[in-house]
């Protein structure tokens, strides 16, 4: 639709101005300073045909130079547009609609290389603090999260936290590695390290960040080695809860339910009271590390130990640090404590060193022991995967050689009764 056919439309009335070819009508009730608003269009010949073109209203700006439309700027556009007409000027526009056009494409290749850039200066850090984490972290369990950011925090920000993504390269991944396995960190450690990195490189590329694989995959990564499961005995278990008890009650009872229970330390610290059921004598973890609720059930110290807490809300957390939040990390007492009582004394390699976690292979060595077969093992501790309980089937394999021990014995013991004989079995 031309200026013209809008005008008599909407029964408005042009009227000329002092500048051949500039015409405008008056808004109804708007005003733009102390006059109305006028809406400024242009006329000329092209191809011996009339144009009519409308420039805009006097309150919008033109969008070159961001000054208020005039009747002066409408003018000058249409000099313009005659002149590139009248030189046959290559690649000049001779219409309004193809100078903005023109204009349009202009700002939009303007737009995308200042995107570009942008990207291309897009840090490692920037990504995982501003992209990654906000949108992974809903995604994950809370355990993953702090994890994933005490890496960050610790290893991946300091060594490759300044370099832009896009210039990220395998000989900087290659001196993260070198630094974590200088400073003593385990191959565990550092292989999670990378899948961070994996990872944060994977959710780039689906935000075109880049568009190249990922430089971890040229690094060749320390395999992790089988860990050794550090076990306590009943009676160095026994020791160290009256230990813990001693130096604070909280851990104590936080020690003593990871041991009755399998829990890990990040499903007690999350545990609220809802999620202990005294009737019903289970309790709940939620957010573990699979994924899955895990419920389990109680046993009776563990029950006489819940009945003697003051229950709280029941939304309220059963375990809170000094300031009534969730306690973020085990207490630097419990190290102390298996120092004390020598649970690492002359350990230097740190597969055999007993930790927090120690407690939760203990349950599961203690369950071996009772004649608790490896699946509802598995079902206990919440293992994701049947080879993690595997673990500890050697825990059964000695059991069934002190089981065969007592059958030898049994096959030994003299028999009852006049006339019979003691039959010997040979070593």
């Amino acid at each position: 639709m031309t200026a013209e056919k809008g005008s008599r439309k909407m029964g408005r009335k042009w009227q000329k101005t002092r500048f051949k070819g500039v015409r405008f009508y008056e808004h109804d009730s708007r005003k733009h300073g102390v006059k109305k608003d006028r809406y400024l269009a242009i006329r000329y010949q092209k191809d011996g045909k009339r144009v009519e073109e409308g420039i805009g209203w006097t309150s919008e700006r033109d969008p070159e130079d961001g000054q208020y439309w005039t009747e002066e700027k409408a003018a000058l556009v249409l000099e313009r547009l005659k002149g590139a007409a009248r030189h046959g000027k290559k690649g000049a526009p001779t219409r309004l609609s193809e100078k903005r056009e023109i204009e349009s494409r202009r700002r939009a290749a303007e737009l995308e290389e200042k995107e570009r850039q942008e990207r291309e200066a897009k840090t490692f850090s920037d990504f995982f603090v501003n992209n990654y984490l906000p949108e992974t972290k809903p995604l994950k369990t809370w355990g993953a999260v702090q994890a994933e950011q005490s890496l960050f925090k610790t290893w991946l920000s300091p060594i490759i936290g300044n370099i832009p993504l896009v210039n990220l390269s395998q000989i900087d991944l290659e001196r993260l590695k070198k630094t974590m396995i200088n400073a003593g960190k385990s191959h565990r450690t550092v292989r999670y390290a990378f899948s961070v990195v994996s990872q944060t490189w994977t959710r780039a590329v689906q935000e075109k960040f880049v568009l190249t694989p990922c430089p971890a995959k040229e690094v060749n990564l320390p395999r992790v080695q089988n860990e050794r499961i550090r076990f306590l005995t009943r009676d160095e278990a026994a020791l160290l809860l009256q230990k813990l008890k001693e130096k604070s009650l909280q851990l104590y009872r936080i020690s003593f339910l990871s041991l009755s229970t399998g829990g890990r330390f990040s499903e007690i610290a999350g545990l609220i009271w809802r999620d202990m059921n005294m009737e019903a004598e289970t309790i709940t973890f939620r957010n573990t590390k699979s994924g899955k609720d895990r419920t389990i059930f109680m046993t009776q110290g563990v029950r006489d130990m819940l009945a003697e807490m003051p229950r709280g809300p029941e939304d309220g957390l059963v375990f809170k640090d000094k300031k009534g939040g969730r306690i973020k990390s085990v207490s630097a007492s419990f190290e102390r404590v298996v120092n004390e009582i020598g649970l690492n004394a002359g350990v230097e390699d740190p597969r055999y060193r007993f930790t927090f976690h120690g407690l939760r292979h203990s349950a599961a060595s203690f369950l071996v022991a009772a004649g608790v077969d490896l699946f509802r093992i598995r079902e206990i501790l919440g293992h994701a995967s049947f080879r993690m309980t595997q673990r500890y089937s050697h825990v059964s394999r000695e059991n069934l050689k002190e089981a065969m021990k007592g059958l030898e014995d049994q096959l030994n013991r003299p028999l009852s009764g006049a006339g019979r004989k003691v039959i010997r079995l040979k070593k």
